[in-house]
């Protein structure tokens, strides 16, 4: 799906579709039939460890201090049992997002983070989120090495552009704070072309996450979600 899209996408840019654009770039890697086990808010961990880091083969425990440490300070906070509530426009309703389960492969920690009922499994490295891209809308991940592409990538200043996976990606820092429901936030802005027809703006403010998204259609129809409330997980 991912590659229809980016495809379309990029065949779109080069006839002058002047539409926004987002985030997401693949990289190869390896297969392998085995499986892990999958723990959720009230599933089984590994016993609590003292330290961890991203390069460490300790297995970090579920919503332990050591791991929190690292894992709640990027764009999309990382933690079993952390929860967003979203207003929709177009039509009008109530979405929600949370961090439902942890699986550790070979010592890194993947968090399946379902938004709007769709699953992405997610994956701190540095500042960089990156995403199992064959495991959209799969329960469990069931490779050692799954295949990765940028979820999310650090902006320092100015504003990037560059063509990934999922389509041509522009990623800038907010012009100015975005209000929504749940505050007033500084943010990154990452906006992606979904389809021809497409485009998708989101902003994520650090330590929140997703504050705001817009759908926009090629014939001005917009759809948004907007953050009522961020519920983080219980210690």
């Amino acid at each position: 799906m991912y590659k229809h899209v980016a495809l379309l996408g990029v065949i779109t840019l080069l006839a002058g579709c002047n539409l926004k654009s987002d985030m997401l770039s693949g990289f190869p890697g390896q297969s392998s039939s085995t499986s892990t086990a999958v723990a959720g808010t009230s599933g089984t961990t590994a016993a609590p460890e003292d330290h961890w880091t991203p390069s460490s083969p300790i297995k970090p425990v579920l919503n332990d201090p050591a791991t929190l440490s690292l894992t709640q300070q990027g764009w999309l906070p990382l933690a079993v049992g952390n929860r967003w509530t979203y207003s929709v426009t177009n039509p009008a309703r109530v979405a929600t997002a949370q961090v439902d389960a942890i699986q550790v492969i070979e010592g890194t920690p993947w968090y399946r983070y379902t938004f709007d009922g769709h699953i992405h499994w997610l994956t701190q490295d540095d500042d960089r989120l990156l995403e199992a891209v064959d495991y959209y809308d799969q329960s469990a991940i069931t490779e050692v090495n799954p295949r990765t592409q940028e979820f999310l990538r650090p902006v320092a200043s100015d504003r990037q552009r560059y063509v990934t996976e999922g389509g041509f990606m522009q990623a800038e820092r907010c012009s100015q704070p975005v209000k929504v429901g749940a505050g007033s936030f500084d943010c990154v802005s990452y906006s992606l072309q979904v389809t021809p027809q497409e485009v998708r703006d989101d902003d994520y403010a650090r330590n929140v996450g997703l504050i705001r998204r817009q759908l926009m259609t090629a014939s001005g129809g917009v759809t948004t979600f907007s953050l009522d409330a961020f519920t983080p997980a219980k210690r």
